[in-house]
């Protein structure tokens, strides 16, 4: 994911074709799209013989104000898959120009030049394009990608940040931008049951009465759902509708054993025993159709 953002950053900077049709009105920064990009760690070693855009990525950390822990559930071939929220994190670069052979006051202002052709292409996006992270893993993230250039909070002490790198200090800009990282493990499927207990008599002699939740589907053989079929729990005097997917769900019923009855219009009725609460699998239902003659 780090590495798409590097590479989407350096493909806002050096593509000429984005640049004149974002920027019309503005003169083709000529020295950008000449220049080499790198994103190695700019210590006293660093002295690359030709003009380079140095995109140093210095710190990765969440960022706390976009934390979310509330999971998503959706149903899927009648079961709930609980998907955990994404990871949002900074990822904050370093960008410095090199002028590469040249020396004195000529590389100073070759450097310069750089930094403010950098400057203006990445003020100009408050967040990343969706054209430009296609075909990325950073593809459909949800919310936008924000961009922030040249915070003034993003180093603190440049003297000492540049002394730990082993270098001298030198003008820089500081970007941020803000991902979405993913869990490893982001989803677990699970049975839609759930369990809720509701307790009722005085304090001195309480009684518990266990209730179950369950849902399931009604579908035909090629496996479609099937809409408004009546789906009846025989003994517990319970009645439901299917949903346009054929989606149908009892939210109060005794543990046991029951009998699921199914009619639909076009259909065989189908009559089953189930468990409550049992595996979601039996509450998968499949129809045939009547037989015309």
């Amino acid at each position: 994911m780090i590495r798409a953002l590097s590479e989407v950053l350096r493909r806002i900077l050096e593509d000429s074709h984005h640049w004149s049709t974002e920027f019309p009105a503005a003169y083709p920064p000529s020295e950008l799209m000449e220049a080499h990009f790198s994103f190695v760690r700019p210590s006293e070693t660093f002295t690359p013989s030709q003009t380079t855009v140095n995109l140093f990525l210095y710190a990765v950390h969440e960022n706390v104000e976009l934390r979310s822990n509330e999971p998503t559930i959706a149903r899927q071939n009648g079961q709930a898959v609980i998907r955990r929220p994404a990871l949002r994190v900074n990822c904050s670069y370093l960008i410095t120009a090199w002028a590469g052979s040249d020396t004195g006051d000529e590389a100073a202002l070759i450097e310069q030049q750089l930094l403010s052709q950098v400057l203006q292409v990445l003020s100009g996006y408050s967040t990343i394009p969706a054209t430009l992270l296609r075909d990325t893993p950073l593809e459909g993230q949800v919310p936008p990608l924000p961009l922030i250039s040249a915070q003034l909070e993003g180093m603190q002490n440049p003297a000492e940040f540049w002394t730990a790198l082993g270098n001298k200090l030198r003008p820089s800009i500081t970007v941020m931008a803000t991902i979405s990282v993913p869990p490893v493990f982001s989803q677990i499927t699970a049975p839609m049951v759930t369990t809720r207990s509701t307790r009722f008599g005085t304090d001195m002699a309480a009684e518990i009465e266990t209730l179950v939740q369950i849902g399931g589907q009604v579908m035909d053989a090629a496996e479609h759902g099937i809409e408004n079929a009546v789906v009846d729990l025989v003994d517990a005097g319970l009645r439901t509708y299917t949903n346009s997917e054929g989606y149908y769900s009892f939210l109060r019923v005794p543990p046991g054993s029951h009998t699921l009855r199914i009619v639909a219009v076009g259909f065989e009725s189908k009559t089953e025993t189930i468990d409550i609460p049992g595996r979601s699998q039996l509450y998968q239902i499949t129809l045939s159709k009547q037989n015309s003659n």
